[in-house]
């Protein structure tokens, strides 16, 4: 009838729905241990170690990154492609905002493996957040250093500034690039902040 059209129960989550994130956690959590993983802990959610094959895994939605043993994570990603259905593995790359880089390179003679983290592109979208909060017009000025002379800033401390409103939004960004691969800049963060 058209006043009375059909309903039914909703038993998965569907992509989108406020609950999916949470069922997709638990959902990939029980398959993750039924294969070996461990929990490092309630502090370090979607963190997980196979102690018999000394491999750490991190989980982000559905984004998986495996750390150890090339031929034991091998065995890692045939454990859970066993329980979860995923796309085959790939070389690290792009996760959680950065882009992680694998070389070998000489160093005193020696080869060595080498990780790069980059986030320009992610500090990008924090400049440019920044600057659609901003007054029109707002101009951004070059600086040599993260380090900013905290004496400057006395004579605004204590009066909300005009992205008050919008400071935590901009805050957690930077921050989280900041811990991820700028810690230098932490520092002036928390001045700015204050």
């Amino acid at each position: 009838e058209k006043n009375n059209p059909p309903c039914w129960r909703l038993i998965y989550a569907l992509y989108g729905h406020p609950k999916s994130g949470a069922f997709w956690e638990k959902h990939a959590e029980k398959h993750i241990l039924s294969c070996g993983f461990k929990k490092l802990g309630d502090s370090w959610r979607s963190m997980f170690y196979h102690p018999e094959l000394d491999v750490a895994m991190m989980v982000y939605v559905d984004d998986f990154k495996c750390s150890g043993k090339p031929e034991n994570v091998k065995k890692a990603w045939t454990l859970l492609r066993k329980a979860i259905e995923m796309e085959d593995p790939t070389p690290v790359g792009k996760c959680l905002g950065c882009h992680h880089s694998i070389s070998q390179r000489t160093v005193n003679g020696k080869k060595v493996n080498c990780i790069e983290w980059e986030m320009r592109d992610f500090m990008q979208q924090c400049v440019d957040l920044y600057l659609s909060l901003c007054p029109a017009g707002t101009k951004l000025r070059k600086a040599g250093t993260p380090f900013i002379d905290e004496g400057a800033l006395c004579s605004v401390r204590g009066r909300p500034g005009v992205l008050q409103p919008y400071a935590a939004k901009i805050l957690m960004k930077i921050l989280y690039a900041a811990r991820a691969v700028r810690f230098d800049v932490l520092k002036c963060i928390q001045v700015l902040a204050s």
